[in-house]
């Protein structure tokens, strides 16, 4: 699966030229507004989450002389390695654009290049939603094709999409497959979380410690890994949590007792 992404509106923030009421079109004329442009709060976690379900490109009207600049941006702002290609329509119509590179889904900023799409061709609008509603709807996109399927494990189709939190900073949603496989993706804070989950997961995995999951794929700010199903201690009876606690610890004990070469 191929999906696009607008640049000016969906990777960088614009909020800052509305604030001031100044004339859109101008801002963009030049190629010294991609330089001064923030990137859109939620941009690397969208990307990150959806890196790992299809191959990205950027679909901008700008001229394609603003090709370098773009990628010049991306680059600075750590988002260049996403994507495969930075595609400049020009006078071209984005739909003919996406048409040429097998593109199926755009995601942009204004409606009027949505409008226009053919039946094969569809598109969502990020307006003022949060990056994650925006993603339930992405993913709703990924399962109505009935034949979304991970990067890295072909075989297994999306068939569900439940949006999780917990006590910390990660957003979490739990994919189903249609062959009953259930994964956890966490999209972290920052890099820093992500590399302390993945070592976790790393020593946990070399020394056999069968009660942490399996690392699946990471990409970004995203980790995806086995998702372990349980019960909560509050649906057993006083015996039973008193046996579970006593199974908890010795977990921990065992978690604890894992000899590692760093702090």
């Amino acid at each position: 699966m191929k999906i696009a992404i607008d640049f000016d509106g969906v990777c960088t923030d614009l909020s800052f030229v509305h604030e001031q009421k100044a004339n859109e079109y101008d801002y963009l004329y030049s190629p010294f507004s991609i330089s001064i442009s923030k990137p859109r709060k939620g941009i690397l976690e969208l990307v990150s989450v959806f890196g790992l379900f299809a191959d990205l490109s950027i679909i901008t009207s700008r001229p394609v002389e603003d090709e370098s600049y773009i990628k010049d941006w991306l680059s600075k702002n750590n988002l260049l390695s996403f994507f495969q290609n930075v595609l400049c329509c020009g006078d071209v119509a984005k739909s003919g654009m996406m048409k040429q590179h097998g593109i199926t889904l755009l995601i942009d900023d204004k409606p009027k290049h949505l409008v226009y799409l053919s039946d094969n061709l569809k598109g969502i609008l990020w307006n003022k939603q949060t990056w994650i509603e925006l993603a339930k709807e992405v993913f709703n996109f990924l399962i109505a094709t009935s034949n979304a399927t991970l990067k890295v494990k072909a075989e297994l189709i999306l068939s569900e999409v439940e949006y999780l939190t917990d006590l910390g900073s990660s957003q979490v949603f739990i994919l189903n497959f249609a062959d009953k496989t259930k994964l956890k993706l966490r999209v972290c804070l920052n890099n820093e979380v992500k590399q302390r989950v993945i070592k976790f997961l790393e020593i946990a995995m070399k020394n056999n410690y069968n009660h942490v999951s399996r690392l699946v794929a990471e990409n970004g700010l995203a980790v995806l890994k086995l998702f372990i199903v349980g019960d909560l201690i509050s649906t057993f009876n006083e015996s039973e949590r008193l046996t579970y606690i006593s199974k908890a610890g010795s977990a921990l004990a065992k978690l604890h007792s894992i000899k590692i070469d760093m702090s």
